[in-house]
């Protein structure tokens, strides 16, 4: 009898390690509509710069056909800003610009992306319930006839409550190729939302 109380316990063990071990870990993120408008000042042929303006409409015309998607009437960018998971020993993966296009959340890699410079440092202030982040993020985006890399000044408020909310203004200048050509651009990506969500990640 003290045999079998003992196979159970080590079973009953066993089983919420084993429970444990394959627990699921989510991490939130803030939502957020993003925007992108700008200026490319080409080197059309020598001597001669030919200025060409950019906006979100653009953009996402160039990631649809970059991945032959055909966009939905409502579709539009979307910035996953993480902001901590379900275990606080797992750390939290890295921000995330989609294409919400429909039902459909596309993360689109290569051809946008937001992220910190690597080595840059953060400042932050705190007022009650809101705080704002300061610091040099880049800004990387690549498709078929429009490349650039570039960099600069992020400001990034988040307020939360009863529903967190957030936005965010990165003033960038770097260089790239606009259809083959080199050149040189300016602008600004703005997000904003208040939608959260859970995602899966282990």
């Amino acid at each position: 009898m003290k045999n079998i109380i003992k196979l159970a316990m080590v079973g009953g063990l066993l089983a919420a390690s084993l429970g444990s071990a394959g627990a699921q870990v989510f991490q939130t993120n803030l939502v957020m509509k993003l925007n992108i408008s700008g200026t490319g000042f080409v080197q059309s042929s020598d001597g001669v710069v030919t200025r060409t303006r950019f906006t979100t409409k653009d953009a996402l015309n160039r990631i649809a056909s970059a991945q032959s998607i055909t966009l939905e009437r409502r579709a539009k960018l979307i910035f996953e800003l993480p902001q901590g998971t379900s275990d606080d020993t797992v750390s939290v993966g890295p921000p995330v610009v989609s294409l919400q296009n429909g039902a459909d959340i596309i993360a689109l890699g290569d051809n946008f992306n937001l992220f910190q410079t690597d080595g840059s440092a953060t400042v932050s202030a705190v007022r009650g319930r809101t705080e704002t982040d300061y610091g040099n993020w880049r800004v990387s985006f690549a498709t078929t006839d429009v490349s650039f890399e570039a960099q600069g000044f992020a400001t990034f408020t988040k307020t939360t409550g009863s529903r967190t909310s957030g936005h965010a203004k990165i003033n960038f200048a770097g260089d790239g190729s606009v259809n083959g050509k080199t050149a040189v651009v300016s602008g600004t990506v703005s997000t904003s939302g208040n939608t959260t969500e859970a995602v899966e990640i282990q």
